[in-house]
């Protein structure tokens, strides 16, 4: 009896000695984050590229539809004065152009008849002041009435009239030797329209050439009559073509306090920044208008693009070490236009993945199959 008792107390023993072993540590490996290491020549190449996450103040966007323009005075159509045909043409489509290069000349007869009026009365002026002068004289003898010499006077103002509005003309057509004419540039510019060809007649209404100066373009947004009032001018806005954003400043300018009866839209102008690149003149855009604060409230804020869905988890990548990304779910507190806000998940002032997140959550996918 005595023999089964002491082997049960030392079971008990063996027991409660187990039980108070503590449990493994956690390796190395175990505690680490995941990471993705990807060559990091995709990054020098721009196919991956990193934003610093910022706290900014939650506000939401109005999207609308833009187009790109020229304002009136730096676009110009170039037209013949008059009927002609095209002798040459000196520009083609693309050319850069100062104002005052040729740009195409052409034959007409009408120019012929202009310079005859112009050496008609030319030839009146000079017949004109030489009578004048002869009266003149003889007004100082008292050989002539007081008639006479005003009647004079009036024939030397009515010729030199006559001059300066046929030199005015071919000043106006570009006259160059005999019939010619020559067209120029009226501004500076690049040439986007070349509608002539050697030969071709020439009509007044037909546009030859069009130009644009490409450094002053400009986007009109038309926003829905409904979120106008939400636009305040000197807003920033945010371009993207295709869905893809342009990481340039842009700002609302001024809008035309008028609603489009077809469209029922409010066109608003939005100045392009110094870094914008190059657009070109009616070319479509995506324009989104940043909206007032919302209370003040402050989230971390990241390019739109940073977010991926991973199993219908929001994810971002988080730049370590050269070539090294680690992956984070994020919990979205807004979609605004092109932009996210979060609740957690990155901190301010971190280095999040904004272009090449699909090509990452790829590079995840592949990890876990392995």
């Amino acid at each position: 009896m005595k023999l089964h008792l002491y082997g049960l107390a030392l079971l008990i023993a063996a027991g409660c000695t187990e039980k108070a072993q503590p449990e493994a540590a956690p390796t190395a490996d175990q505690s680490k984050p995941r990471v993705i290491t990807v060559d990091p020549g995709l990054v020098a190449a721009g196919r991956i590229g990193v934003t610093r996450a910022e706290l900014r103040p939650v506000s939401g966007y109005v999207v609308a539809t833009g187009q790109v323009e020229a304002p009136p005075d730096s676009a110009a159509a170039v037209t013949s004065p008059i009927t002609a045909r095209v002798r040459e043409i000196v520009v083609r489509r693309g050319d850069a152009v100062k104002k005052g290069d040729r740009l195409a000349v052409l034959d007409a007869g009408e120019i012929a008849r202009v310079r005859a009026d112009h050496a008609r009365a030319k030839s009146r002026r000079i017949h004109a002041e030489r009578v004048l002068a002869q009266e003149e004289k003889l007004d100082a003898e008292k050989a002539t009435s007081a008639r006479a010499v005003s009647d004079a006077k009036s024939a030397v103002d009515v010729a030199r009239a006559d001059e300066r509005a046929a030199a005015s003309l071919l000043s106006s057509f570009g006259a160059a030797g005999g019939a010619q004419l020559v067209l120029k540039a009226p501004i500076d510019g690049v040439v986007v329209a070349v509608d002539g060809v050697v030969g071709a007649p020439v009509e007044v209404t037909t546009p030859l050439f069009r130009l644009v100066d490409t450094t002053r373009l400009q986007i009109r947004a038309d926003v829905p009559e409904n979120d106008a009032d939400h636009v305040p001018e000197g807003a920033s806005a945010t371009l993207s073509i295709g869905g893809k954003p342009i990481a340039c400043a842009a700002k609302v300018e001024s809008h035309a306090p008028n609603v489009d009866a077809t469209t029922r839209t409010v066109p608003f102008r939005i100045r392009l920044g110094e870094k914008c690149g190059d657009f070109h003149a009616g070319a479509f855009v995506d324009v989104a208008i940043e909206r007032a604060a919302d209370g003040g409230r402050k989230l971390v804020s990241l390019s739109r693009d940073s977010v991926v869905s991973v199993d219908e988890v929001p994810m971002v990548f988080v730049a370590g070490a050269p070539g090294e990304f680690e992956p984070r779910s994020v919990r979205v507190a807004e979609w605004a236009g092109p932009r996210v806000f979060l609740e957690n998940g990155v901190r301010d002032g971190e280095s999040v993945v904004d272009r090449g997140a699909l090509l990452l959550k790829g590079e995840l996918m592949r990890s876990r199959l392995e």
